[in-house]
């Protein structure tokens, strides 16, 4: 397997994002290059990190290199435990909102924000996964937008507010 990484520090423990089998959805090199490199420059500490690709030169399987979020996702967190209450909710959603104002500031939106995509890790600190399918704003998709990401946070299933 040949592993293409990007910048120093590498977490021993990665997480490998391995595209869908389906032709349609399983993205080439090229477009997991162009993934990594637009996920690079969008790095904060709520945001998951990509921090390379694996190539297996065998059989051609591919995915991203990841930082690791082993505690499951918000999603899973309120199947099991039901509404949060207020304050754990603050805590929950207040790094995801700062992560989503950071691609803001950078020109990006996030474009699906849903609990299923705020992963936790093992501290249970909370990140914003799922950045493929982020866009740049204002390059011709009107349909997204960073007040797009607010409302889709402010909805986060199991607010007790």
């Amino acid at each position: 397997m040949h592993v293409d990484l990007v910048g120093d520090a590498v977490p021993e423990v990665l997480a490998l994002k391995v595209p869908l089998e389906s032709p349609r959805s399983a993205p080439s090199s090229h477009s997991l290059r162009a993934e990594l490199d637009a996920m690079v420059p969008l790095a904060h500490p709520h945001l998951v990190r990509a921090w390379g690709i694996a190539l297996d030169t065998g059989d051609g399987d591919r995915g991203l290199l990841l930082d690791v979020a082993a505690a499951g996702s918000l999603a899973g967190l309120l199947t099991h435990g039901g509404v949060l209450s207020p304050s754990r909710m603050v805590t929950a959603l207040s790094p995801i909102a700062e992560a989503c104002a950071h691609l803001h500031t950078q020109g990006a939106s996030h474009g699906d924000v849903t609990a299923a995509n705020i992963l936790l890790t093992p501290e249970g600190k909370p990140v914003l996964a799922d950045l493929g399918d982020a866009y740049l704003l204002g390059m011709g998709n009107d349909a997204v937008s960073g007040e797009q990401d607010v409302r889709a946070l402010a909805r986060s299933p199991g607010c007790a507010w």
